[in-house]
């Protein structure tokens, strides 16, 4: 059964990673679908998850949007978060499905 996350609705600061409150129990072998819009669209977004061991997995979106499949490795606790890596704010709308 696929699940969503509640709606995502983040302003992220220049520089900043924003991690979800809550984190996602995710079994190995797990899909995750990252389904995000961004504005501007030109912004340099990092989209992913921090793993059990805190290390931030991530790929990129591009032209204001990002929709993509995550495969987990090892089963544990997974935040999603984004990196801004732009000069401005960014604003971040969208879902996860698990």
């Amino acid at each position: 059964m696929t699940r969503a996350t509640s709606r995502i609705e983040w302003d992220i600061p220049s520089g900043k990673i924003m991690k979800a409150d809550t984190a996602y129990s995710l079994e190995a072998d797990e899909v995750v679908t990252i389904n995000c819009t961004y504005s501007p669209r030109t912004a340099d977004l990092d989209f992913g998850f921090i793993t059990p061991d805190n290390t931030f997995h991530f790929t990129s979106g591009s032209e204001g949007s990002i929709k993509t499949n995550i495969q987990i490795e090892d089963t544990g606790k997974y935040y999603f978060a984004v990196r801004n890596n732009t000069k401005n704010s960014v604003e971040v709308l969208g879902y996860v499905y698990y």
